[in-house]
Formats: C-alpha cells, sequence, structure tokens
C-alpha cells in the first residue's frame, strides 16, 4: 500500500479565494469568455498567473515572473 500523501488538487474556489473574486470570474477567464463577461485584463491576468503558479507547484517547476510560495504567491517587480 502506498502511504504517500496525495497533492490536493486546486479547485476554482481555491484560485478565486487566492484571487479575491468570485469562483464564477475565475471559471470565466480559464474557458476564455471574460471579455464577454466585462472582467478587467488585470483580473484575468492575476487570476491566469494564480493558476499557472499552482500548476508548476505541483509539478516542481519554478513560476516565470513571480516567485511562489507555499502559502500563495508574490508578484515580482520584473
Amino acid at each position: 500500500m502506498n502511504q504517500e500523501k496525495s497533492a490536493k488538487k486546486t479547485t476554482i474556489y481555491d484560485l478565486a479565494e487566492l484571487a479575491g473574486t468570485s469562483a464564477s470570474a475565475v471559471s470565466a477567464v480559464l474557458n476564455g469568455t471574460w471579455k464577454k463577461r466585462r472582467i478587467s485584463a488585470k483580473l484575468a491576468e492575476r487570476i491566469t498567473t494564480l493558476a499557472v503558479c499552482k500548476s508548476a507547484q505541483s509539478m516542481k517547476h519554478v513560476c516565470h515572473g513571480m516567485v511562489c510560495c507555499q502559502g500563495g504567491f508574490e508578484w515580482s517587480q520584473a
């Protein structure tokens, strides 16, 4: 039996909480319909960056343009 901890998958609810927005907004951004929903480009970028960061953390890669950390993320001034 494998006793390793299984990594918790990141949900749209997790991303919404980190981005300070709704799960509906996260869904629209990830599905590419954010412009039709009048979601700002700034928020869409923040959600997309968070999604990439969380994905990279699970694959143990380094996030480009930001510093990923256990508790979330920090924007770099690059």
